[in-house]
């Protein structure tokens, strides 16, 4: 490994040890998960629709989704979901669609609300 990546992973492990875990979940163990870092994936589009590319992971999307959907008491055909890559893009997604449906809308939030929805309600022009 060279100097600069250990030392990152050095100091990220070091500090990891006294890290509450807040927005990371320090109870999870990635390892099933690790022969996916060496591999392409893109997960461009639709889940319920095939990709040219079958180099995604669109099952296991659909099977997360139906996950939450059960919890939730969601039936999975009224739903339409998708797997984000964190809270940032679910943030970004729901003020797209929120802007798509009602153009003319404010923005309401509080000062504890993540700070990208701020961010985003400004690149969507919503008013605040």
């Amino acid at each position: 490994m060279e100097n600069w990546l250990k030392t990152t992973h050095d100091r990220i492990e070091k500090n990891s040890t006294a890290f509450l875990g807040y927005p990371l979940a320090k109870d999870f163990n990635y390892e099933n998960f690790a022969p996916f870092l060496n591999l392409c994936i893109n997960n461009v589009g639709n889940p319920e629709f095939l990709s040219t590319l079958s180099i995604d992971t669109k099952e296991i999307e659909l099977k997360v989704i139906a996950f939450f959907a059960q919890i939730l008491k969601a039936d999975l055909e009224k739903v339409w979901a998708y797997v984000t890559n964190g809270g940032t893009e679910g943030n970004l997604y729901g003020l797209y669609v929120a802007r798509e449906a009602y153009p003319n809308a404010i923005v309401y939030y509080s000062e504890s609300t993540h700070y990208s929805v701020k961010k985003n309600s400004i690149c969507f022009s919503f008013q605040e």
